[in-house]
């Protein structure tokens, strides 16, 4: 996370994560003082869940529509 923050940073550019297996307690503390994005994401669902708690401040509206349109490719390709 710090070096990803760091490469970020050389570019003037903000960190978003995102994740399959989460964030361990320290990396997500860091992503926090860092102001940093990070998501999670589960393969399985199809859902995008926050990682941290900048990532909470950014879930907008629209985001349970991403996510159930998701969730119905999900299921479309289950029935398949």
């Amino acid at each position: 996370m710090q070096r990803l923050n760091g490469v970020a940073a050389a570019e003037e550019k903000q960190l978003l994560v995102l994740s399959r297996s989460g964030l361990t307690r320290p990396a997500g503390q860091f992503a926090d003082k860092a102001r940093a994005l990070t998501f999670q994401w589960d393969a399985k669902t199809g859902l995008l869940f926050n990682g941290n708690a900048r990532g909470t401040d950014l879930l907008f509206p629209c985001l349970e529509d991403f996510e159930m349109s998701i969730g119905q490719q999900t299921r479309d390709k289950a029935l398949d």
